[in-house]
């Protein structure tokens, strides 16, 4: 493909794993470091976000060298950077750390995804988590609907009666879907209960047949559409 004339930029090299074309490009151009194509998603992004989702530490070291920023937005799911993000969830704990040491936010927000801190404690990663809160991360266990991700349905009903405000919770939908795919209907029931307008927002597109059809019959749009564009 390079040979017939393919665009072979920045973020391709970067996903690649190709540090030598990184540098290549770097060398002419170092403002390619904070490069944001203009199409950009949670698979393909700015070569920072390729390189720590892949592991490539080498090059992530060279575009934050070059200047690449860590907490560069990436909307409309990543406006703290994503970077950080996929590092974490793919347990790559030194490009973590390297992007820590250039600044990065511990505590940014992913879409509706769970904090840094709680992708940490939920992989176990009892190092993660304590490089994490030497950085300032909030405690993810302290988020009043964490209950759910335990399956403690009661006190899913009662922090959302007490403080109503947290239907407009930012990891909501992300909850919801977690507790769909562990086929938790207690927990899905107290959030139906508790959040009226829940089917105007959050759609499940994952799970067994028996819990979406279960969803579809409690009320689930099958109509609307996820953050990828998936419906039930």
């Amino acid at each position: 493909f390079i040979a017939r004339g393919a665009n072979y930029d920045i973020v391709v090299a970067a996903d690649c794993g190709d540090l030598g074309r990184v540098k290549e490009l770097l060398a002419r151009d170092s403002s390619l470091a904070r490069y944001l194509p203009p199409y950009h998603n949670w698979y393909t992004g700015s070569p920072l976000k390729c390189a720590a989702a892949k592991g490539y530490i080498d090059i992530v070291r060279v575009l934050l060298e070059h200047g690449a920023d860590p907490n560069m937005p990436e909307r409309p799911i990543a406006p703290d950077g994503i970077a950080m993000y996929d590092a974490l969830s793919h347990g790559y704990a030194d490009i973590v750390k390297l992007l820590l040491d250039y600044g990065a936010r511990p505590n940014g927000a992913v879409d509706s995804c769970p904090g840094f801190l709680e992708v940490a404690q939920a992989n176990e990663d009892t190092e993660m988590v304590d490089l994490l809160k030497k950085h300032g991360a909030e405690d993810a266990s302290a988020d009043p609907l964490s209950a759910a991700n335990h399956g403690d349905a009661a006190e899913v009903r009662r922090v959302i009666t007490e403080q109503p405000g947290l239907a407009d919770h930012p990891y909501l939908s992300y909850i919801f879907r977690c507790a769909a795919e562990r086929n938790d209907r207690e927990v899905l029931q107290a959030f139906i209960d508790t959040v009226p307008d829940l089917f105007d927002r959050v759609v499940v597109s994952r799970g067994s047949v028996e819990i979406l059809r279960w969803l579809l019959d409690a009320g689930m749009n099958p109509t609307l559409a996820d953050w990828v564009g998936w419906t039930a």
